[in-house]
């Protein structure tokens, strides 16, 4: 556990020193992201050559390059048309090298090349264009916080008191006092970021006005809410991960299921955020 909280810490403020510097340099570490994660789930699928999993992680990886700079205005428009063609293109690549062709039915593998980017592209692309709003350094810090805060706290939680098993089919380690200790730890979290952010603050608890403990409160709520989309997100990797009967998604981070195990709740939490944003 010591090797695990060492290793995750010190990357953690490594990407965020990184990603909070500017635009090219979030575009340069959410798509090594983005590379790695879909290697890691084209492996869960199994069946397909190496050749073709690297092949399908590099378009999806310029798939979610093009609409980050699409939707951040960085390219005219007409790019979300090419990146719908490379969609397409992905997705018929990891088709065609399972033997779709032939078989002419959905394999496994053309299952998870869909899945690969209805999970992991299409919600990784609202993070740059979270960065690039109003509140885009306390939106891109609380999305941190309510994903990587919980995980936080829930190991602590689970390790400490957890004793009632979540899901024993899809995720045996986690438990219902490491859910609720990742809630609070997100919680608390963003009750801080609304001393920090008062602005920003304001804005996601929906306008709440009068006293500061209700603005503390509102934003604690709205914190514990998101762990909780956020542990959605692990589950919903981890039934992938059971379905392939995988223990891991890779071992790119020390002490660490892969990098997936890293960003599948953000991945969750990002878009969620985004829009709460885009209507608050």
């Amino acid at each position: 556990m010591a090797s695990r909280l060492f290793w995750g810490l010190l990357l953690g403020l490594v990407f965020l020193f990184v990603t909070l510097q500017s635009q090219p340099w979030v575009l340069l570490a959410f798509g090594v992201v983005h590379l790695v994660s879909q290697l890691e789930f084209m492996t869960l699928a199994g069946g397909q050559a190496p050749a073709g999993r690297i092949a399908h992680a590099v378009l999806t990886t310029l798939l979610w390059l093009l609409l980050s700079l699409t939707l951040t205005g960085g390219l005219p428009g007409v790019w979300l048309l090419v990146a719908v063609a490379v969609l397409i293109v992905a997705c018929a690549s990891a088709a065609v090298a399972t033997g779709l062709h032939a078989r002419l039915r959905l394999s496994s593998e053309s299952h998870y090349a869909v899945w690969s980017v209805l999970l992991i592209t299409l919600p990784l692309a609202c993070v740059p264009l979270l960065l690039d709003s109003t509140d885009g350094g306390p939106l891109y810090l609380l999305l941190i916080g309510a994903s990587w805060g919980a995980d936080s706290g829930a190991i602590f939680a689970g390790k400490l008191l957890g004793r009632t098993q979540l899901s024993p089919q899809l995720s045996p380690k986690k438990t219902v006092e490491g859910v609720v200790g990742g809630a609070l730890a997100a919680g608390l979290i963003w009750s801080g970021a609304a001393l920090l952010y008062p602005a920003a603050a304001a804005r996601l608890s929906a306008g709440i006005a009068g006293e500061q403990w209700q603005l503390l409160a509102a934003m604690c709520a709205v914190g514990a809410g998101l762990s909780i989309v956020g542990l959605f997100g692990d589950l919903t990797f981890s039934l992938f991960k059971r379905q392939a009967g995988a223990k891991d998604y890779g071992a790119v981070i020390p002490g660490h299921g892969g990098m997936l195990d890293r960003f599948d709740s953000l991945a969750f939490v990002a878009p969620v955020l985004l829009a709460a944003a885009m209507v608050w």
